[in-house]
Parts: C-alpha cells; structure tokens; sequence
C-alpha cells in the first residue's frame, strides 16, 4: 500500500497536518518527491514531506499570499525599468501570479520536473495558472548551473529572484552562499537587483551576520524588507543606490492594478517594511565570516533553531532601525506606522522613541495597546494626547473606534473628543448610527458616498472600508456580496 503517513511527514510539522487534504497528486522525481493536497482554500504542495507552497482556488481571498506574491514586486518597485527576469525557483508558482505587466520576459529554473507536473494538473482550477503566461519559459535546471552556462556576455537581467527551498536541502543550501551571490551579480545587468528570500524560522543572529556579510561582499548596496504578517526577510540587493520610495511610486503608477492585488496603493507601505538599510546591513555584517562554500553554516544550523530564531527574537533588527530617522519630517508617519500594527509592536515602540512630540509618542503606545486588547490603557493615553492636542487626527480616529459602542448608543460625540469634528469623522458616525434605524436606501447611499470619499492615508480609512464591506454581507443578497467582494479586492491588502 502507499505510505501515505510517511509521504505526509515533515520535519518542522511533526505530522501534525499530514494527513490533511484530499491527495491530488504524487511524483516521485529525481531530487524530490512531490505530494500535492487539495485543502478548503487552496492547494498545498510539499517536497520531500516538506511543506513547499499553497496555490489558492479561485474563490479565495484575492489578496492571500502576499509574502510569496511579492517577491516578484519589490525588484519592481526598485527598479520600475525591469524588463527581464529571473525567478529561481518554480515552487508552486504563486510568486509568478502576480508579476507587474511591465516585466516582458521571465525565465524560470526549477530543480524537480514533479513540481512543474504538480502544477500543470490543477492549472485550470487555480487562482491563476502561471504557466500560461507566454511570457514565462521554464528551465529544468540546477539554477547554479543554469548561472554558469549562461554567457555573461549574452544574458543580461535586470532582476534576479532567488527562493529556493528550505536552505539545509540538497538543491538549495548552496544557494545562501557568497559563491552564488557572486555568480548572481556576475549575470546581472548595470544597475540591476537581485531578491534573495529566507524564512525568519530558518536565521538567527548568527547566520543572520554571515548571510549579510556574503551579500554585503557581493554587492554595492543592501537592504533587508519584511512584508506582512512577517515571518519571512527579503534581501533586496544592487550595485547601485536603492531608492524605494522613488522608485516604488514611479512602479505604482506605471501598473496599479498588478500592486493593488498586493495591497499596495502608496510608497509608505512600502516603507514600512524595511527592516535594514545598506548601514544597518554593514554594521552587523562587519568582522563576520561570510557564509560560503567551504563553511556553509546556514545549511548545517538553519533547521531546528527553536527561540533562538528571527521569529522569537529579532532584537538585532529593531537595534539597527532604518525608519525613525527618515519619519521624523514626513506628514504620513502615523500612515507608515499603521502597517505595522498588530504584527511589529516592539519595532513601533522603537520608532515610537524616535518621534519628536510627546503627543505622537503617546498615540503609537495606545495604537499598540489596542492592538494588544488592553483598551483601558489606551483610553488614558488618548485622553493626554487631546488634552494637549485635540486635533491630533491619529489620536481622535483611535478615540472613535474604541468608543463605537458609546456613539451608537446616543452619547454625544463632543464628550468623546474635541469638537468640531472633520467631514471623515461625520461619515463614520453617521454610518454606525444608520445601523440602528430602519433601513433607509438614500440615506445608506449618502453615507456609503461619504465612506467612500475618505483617502486610504486617512487613520479612519480601513474603518469606512471594514464597515462597507460587511453592510453588504449584512445585507446578503447577490448584487450586495459582489459589491463586498470588489471592495475587498481593490480596497483592503492582505491583513
């Protein structure tokens, strides 16, 4: 019979999800066997037992996966030029869902024909089928040696993405080395980027250091991003100065609608999620033995950390913090700061100590404390920042939304903050008090334009979207539900 117990296992799972899903394929191929799983959402793919990718279903929320999805936008976002690249790595295909139309060519190389099978048999009945992207040709290939055979006088790119499997795999270990970054820099085009991901899980702070220390001796510029919900680093890297705000808004503007699946509508929320500037990167690579070759420690360590990883401890990320210097003159600094809720709260207080009034201190910490559910502390400190402040836009959005339950009940909104209120204020009262009487058809359609007016940097933003969306679940018919779920999409990012 087909152990299909022993088929299932992982190593980092301990069989716990092994037998969840229907089975809609097995391969067994020359590096790997490839195990495919139908789940409620999506498909689930694994290599070797080891969990690989999930490939959603077309009903899926449009916005899930936007680790994997981004990793083909930020090079984007870097350079909005990119023409050519490279993807190494095919997995389940997800990170080629959703690359920008202004990129005209990609080559793939993938290790395991059975992954590239797995895929092809449920392309018609995925999210969307990579694999019929004519801009897309595949390679089987180990990608080292698909680097070494190709002609760096022919073969240009203008980015490079490399997401190999688990880094203490045969077929991917040796892609974290410093032997691979310089043959990766050797390939690419002047002023070209290359991507570089690594789960937090699988990093701590020493190998941490040795990974930046053989990018850092690779390449001119280092930066480190951290998209949400942020269990995963992306090491963006250049031979010449990476200026993403710039550039991000000339690639926002260049295709929307490719960032707008992401969750991306503004440079800010791409801000956000740097971690590390080239500074930060080459003060913890200094004195560091670079991981390579000959002493490939992220292989041999990588697997196993338990508290000592990125994802328990990532004090050496918030020591070296990139972003309390550049927010201290920017007029959207609580627009940068809302990204990072609920998922960054030490890094927030971090940057909190690094803002120029008391007022705005006080507000990231009752942002974290709502976050955190502890609403009688962040009542205390909103009641300071009005006190001196009381048209503190951050601090009266965060007043309203504690005290929904208040207004909708008659309290009169000047005991909650200061009068006058703003037009965004108005609208948001008015909708939560339009719930509790008869329904009314031009009155909803009043208030739904005002909701619908407010810009998405406004703190009170994601509050008229989320109450949008569900008065049309509320209301539950056909036409209301699409309504949702193109507010959802095109609205709302992935948390």
């Amino acid at each position: 019979a087909t152990p299909w117990n022993l088929l299932g296992s992982s190593s980092l799972e301990r069989g716990r999800f092994s037998r969840v899903g229907r089975v809609e394929y097995l391969g067994v191929g020359r590096s790997a066997t490839v195990l495919l799983r139908k789940l409620t959402t999506s498909w689930r793919l694994r290599t070797n037992g080891l969990p690989e990718a999930d490939m959603a279903l077309p009903y899926a929320w449009p916005n899930a996966f936007p680790i994997t999805r981004g990793l083909t936008a930020l090079p984007v976002l870097a350079r909005p030029g990119t023409k050519r690249m490279l993807v190494i790595g095919f997995g389940g295909g997800t990170a080629l869902e959703v690359v920008p139309e202004s990129v005209e060519e990609i080559d793939v190389v993938e290790l395991e024909p059975e992954v590239i099978e797995a895929n092809r048999r449920i392309g018609d009945r995925r999210w969307r089928d990579p694999l019929t992207d004519p801009r897309i040709r595949v390679h089987t290939n180990d990608a080292r040696n698909a680097l070494l055979l190709a002609d760096p006088e022919r073969v240009s790119l203008d980015a490079i993405v490399s997401q190999p499997s688990h880094p203490w795999e045969g077929g991917a270990a040796h892609l974290y080395t410093r032997e691979f970054f310089e043959l990766v820099e050797s390939r690419l085009a002047p002023g070209g980027v290359f991507l570089q991901w690594l789960g937090k899980g699988f990093i701590d702070e020493d190998l941490l250091g040795r990974l930046l220390a053989a990018l850092a001796g690779s390449f001119d510029y280092v930066e480190v991003y951290q998209p949400p919900p942020g269990f995963s680093l992306l090491f963006l890297c250049s031979n010449e100065p990476i200026d993403i705000e710039l550039n991000a808004a000339r690639a926002l503007a260049q295709t929307p609608e490719t960032f707008e699946i992401l969750g991306l509508h503004e440079p800010g929320e791409v801000l956000s999620m740097l971690r590390l500037d080239d500074a930060g990167v080459r003060s913890i690579a200094e004195g560091v033995e670079p991981n390579h070759d000959g002493h490939n420690r992220i292989q041999v360590r990588s697997e196993g950390l338990g508290g000592t990883a990125l994802t328990q401890r990532d004090a050496i990320l918030v020591a070296h913090e990139p972003l309390g210097a550049r927010l201290r003159e920017r007029e959207d600094v609580f627009f940068v700061l809302r990204q990072m809720i609920p998922f960054q709260t030490t890094r927030l207080r971090q940057i909190a100590q690094g803002l120029p009034t008391e007022a705005d201190r006080l507000t990231v910490e009752a942002l974290i404390s709502m976050a955190e559910g502890k609403n009688v502390s962040a009542r205390r400190a909103l009641a300071k920042v009005l006190e001196t402040r009381p048209r503190h836009a951050e601090a009266r959005a965060a007043r309203l939304r504690l005290a929904r339950r208040e207004i909708t009940s008659g309290t009169p909104v000047e005991e909650i903050i200061p009068a006058p209120g703003t037009p965004e204020e108005a609208a948001l009262i008015a909708a939560w008090r339009s719930q509790e009487g008869e329904p009314d058809a031009e009155a909803f359609t009043r208030v739904d334009e005002a909701l619908a007016s407010i810009e998405r940097t406004h703190p009170l933003w994601r509050e008229a979207v989320r109450f949008r969306i569900l008065d049309r679940l509320e209301r539950g018919d056909d036409a209301s539900l699409a309504e949702a779920a193109e507010i959802s999409s095109s609205g709302l990012g992935p948390y």
